[in-house]
């Protein structure tokens, strides 16, 4: 199943969503149903309601908000000290140019400065992940791949 990025543009630290995603597994607004756990393993299914973007001290953090690991691919224009790579630069071709795990109950911090895409999926992602634990094309638009 393919599932839209979400797209937050930050202007004096404020952000929008402009996207929406179709998460399998949940009710009618893509949330877990209640007894719905988030599995370790990669079952190919978003986790995109998991996840919260927050301004904390001026930089962009990603919240975890599950109880189970997910992970998180992004870009966007990151600050210049960190990435020069910007969305559609991502490996062979990819829109996405960073991943990272995220623990359930952990933050993490993006780098962003603004136009921020991004995207979530259940499980964990290894280095050079796309093609095996995710798919993204032209747009944003991404699967997740199950393992």
């Amino acid at each position: 199943m393919l599932f839209k990025t979400i797209f937050f543009s930050v202007v004096a630290l404020s952000f929008t969503s402009m996207g929406s995603v179709s998460t399998p597994g949940g009710d009618s607004a893509g949330s877990p149903t209640s007894g719905d756990a988030l599995p370790q393993s990669n079952s190919g299914r978003s986790a995109e309601q998991c996840v919260s973007i927050v301004s904390r001290g001026g930089d962009m953090m990603a919240v975890n908000n599950c109880g189970t690991r997910v992970f998180i691919i992004w870009c966007g224009n990151l600050k210049s000290s960190y990435s020069a790579s910007r969305c559609g630069d991502g490996p062979d071709g990819g829109f996405y140019t960073q991943s990272v795990n995220l623990d359930g109950g952990k933050e993490t911090r993006l780098h962003v400065e603004s136009d921020l895409h991004w995207g979530a999926c259940e499980g964990g992602i290894g280095f050079g992940g796309r093609g095996t634990h995710f798919n993204d094309y032209p747009g944003g638009t991404y699967e997740c791949i199950p393992r």
